[in-house]
């Protein structure tokens, strides 16, 4: 077996064309305000540094 064939088979995509296929539709649509965008990051940090605080404290036991 050639050995260029055996790492053609297992090479990654290099566009995203070739990783999802010509009729992929690749275009992502903008957030329709600025606000919402961060809002939602705002909240997802708070959520997630809430989490990481409880589970610490847990670790420590003070909880």
């Amino acid at each position: 077996m050639n050995r260029d064939l055996k790492y053609e088979r297992l090479r990654s995509p290099r566009t995203l064309s070739d990783a999802f296929g010509p009729y992929a539709k690749l275009h992502v649509e903008p957030e329709k305000t600025p606000l919402r965008a961060y809002v939602w990051m705002v909240v997802w940090g708070v959520g997630i540094g809430a989490i990481w605080y409880v589970i610490t404290a847990i670790k420590a036991g003070a909880l």
